[in-house]
C-alpha cells in the first residue's frame, strides 16, 4: 500500500494515523520553501460516522478533505489515477458538494454517479468512483477541503496533514531530515487541548 504513495506525509508526532493529527495550516508555506519540496497538499481527514442515515462502523469510512488547487497540481495521485467512473475533483468543485468515492462503498451503499450521498449532514453528490484494490486506501470520502472543517473538530487555522511531493530525483531522507529540523521544538498553537505538539522527532513519515 505505501508503495502507491510516493511522497512524504507530514503528521503529528504521536498520531499514528492522520485522524489523530492536528497541524497549523500555515506551516505549507514553510514546508514549500524547504530543498527537495515539490508540492505541499493540505488534508483534512474525519470519521464519517453518520451515512445514509446509519451509523457505519465496520468497516470504518472517513472524510477526506482535499485542497483541491493543489491536489490538481500534484503529479501523481494515488486517488485520481485509480479513478474508474466519473471523473476527479479538480479546482472548479471548491465550494460545491461533489464526491468521489471509493468502489467498496459504492457497491456497499449501491450508489452509482450522479446519485446523492449523505454524510453527517453533509449532502453530497457523486461525480467519480475510484478503486484502489486496498483496504487501507478504499475507505476514503473525497470532498472539498473547506466541507470537511464543517463536521470536523479543526478550525480554518488547522490540518490534520499534509502530503509532500518531492521533486523529480531529490533525497527523501535528507528531505524528510529537514522538515523534522525546521519544526523541532515548534509550539503547535491549533489549540486542540492534549494534542500539543513536542519535539519534532518522528514529524515525517514516509
Amino acid at each position: 500500500t505505501f508503495s502507491k504513495v510516493p511522497g512524504l506525509a507530514v503528521l503529528q508526532p504521536g498520531a499514528p494515523i492522520p485522524l489523530f493529527s492536528h497541524l497549523p495550516a500555515a506551516w505549507a508555506n514553510e514546508i514549500a520553501e524547504l530543498p527537495g519540496v515539490h508540492l505541499v497538499h493540505p488534508e483534512i481527514w474525519t470519521r464519517a460516522n453518520l451515512i445514509e442515515g446509519k451509523p457505519r462502523f465496520n468497516p470504518p469510512r472517513f472524510l477526506f478533505g482535499s485542497d483541491l488547487p493543489q491536489a490538481s497540481r500534484l503529479s501523481y495521485s494515488v486517488y485520481r489515477e485509480a479513478i474508474e467512473a466519473g471523473r476527479y475533483l479538480n479546482p472548479t468543485d471548491c465550494g460545491t458538494a461533489h464526491a468521489v468515492i471509493s468502489r467498496p462503498i459504492a457497491d456497499q451503499l449501491q450508489k452509482n454517479l450522479g446519485d446523492r450521498l449523505s454524510v453527517d449532514g453533509l449532502e453530497l453528490e457523486i461525480v467519480g468512483i475510484y478503486h484502489c484494490h486496498s483496504l487501507l486506501l478504499d475507505v476514503a470520502i473525497i470532498v472539498d477541503i473547506d466541507l470537511v472543517r464543517r463536521v470536523s473538530r479543526l478550525g480554518d487555522n488547522a490540518v490534520s496533514n499534509f502530503y509532500v511531493e518531492l521533486d523529480p530525483g531529490a533525497d527523501r531522507a535528507a528531505t524528510a531530515s529537514s522538515i523534522r529540523d525546521r519544526f523541532r521544538q515548534r509550539v503547535n498553537d491549533t489549540r486542540q487541548g492534549s494534542l500539543g505538539l513536542g519535539a519534532a522527532e518522528g514529524l515525517v513519515l514516509s
